[in-house]
């Protein structure tokens, strides 16, 4: 697969940075999910990145999956309605969250 593949930048991005947090962890898969989250803002933040990272964590009872890619204008992996997916999904801005502790964002509401 190249990125010829898909239709935009960013589709591509999410289909290569795909990790399955339940292929690594037996439970407790959203926390370690957030965990590697932020490590990875901590990361993209350490070297000086220009460009937002957005994270997209999809959960279920099964396990959960992490997307990353950049931020780009008119560009979005989801789309708009968040509503038509049977699992959970959180979608989050590293330029938003940067230095605060994700899990405790989340559990704060």
């Amino acid at each position: 697969m190249s990125s010829q593949d898909f239709p935009d930048k960013t589709g591509y991005e999410c289909f290569v940075n795909s990790v399955h947090i339940d292929d690594y962890v037996s439970a407790e898969y959203l926390t370690y999910a957030f965990i590697f989250v932020e490590d990875c803002f901590a990361s993209w933040e350490r070297e000086g990145r220009n460009e937002s990272l957005l994270a997209i964590v999809v959960c279920d009872e099964f396990g959960a999956v992490v997307k990353l890619h950049v931020a780009r204008d008119g560009e979005s992996w989801t789309g708009n309605d968040l509503e038509k997916y049977e699992e959970g999904i959180l979608i989050v801005r590293e330029d938003k969250v940067r230095g605060a502790d994700l899990l405790s964002l989340i559990q704060q509401g």
